[in-house]
């Protein structure tokens, strides 16, 4: 459910908070604690868009005939001086 975390882990959690921030605090403390990670999804999620764009657009500017006819022309030279040694 949470990563690594299961139910009486969570629950230990709970009592925990509940103590430190007593009950009238502790619904306060959950919904800005809500708004923090929904927070965080959205940057993370704006941040992997970004880098797929910038990925995207490196590979799209790479010819892939160039890559090829240069992998060719070393394969043949790598041929020619394989054919010259003893």
């Amino acid at each position: 459910m949470f990563g690594s975390l299961g139910f009486p882990e969570i629950v230990m959690i709970g009592i925990v908070a509940l103590l430190v921030f007593g009950p009238k605090k502790l619904p306060e403390v959950a919904k800005n604690l809500g708004k923090f990670i929904r927070e965080m999804k959205l940057t993370v999620e704006e941040a992997k868009e970004k880098i797929q764009e910038e990925f995207d657009e490196v590979t799209s500017n790479i010819d892939i005939k160039e890559i090829k006819d240069n992998y060719r022309e070393i394969k043949k030279e790598f041929k020619v001086e394989k054919k010259k040694e003893p």
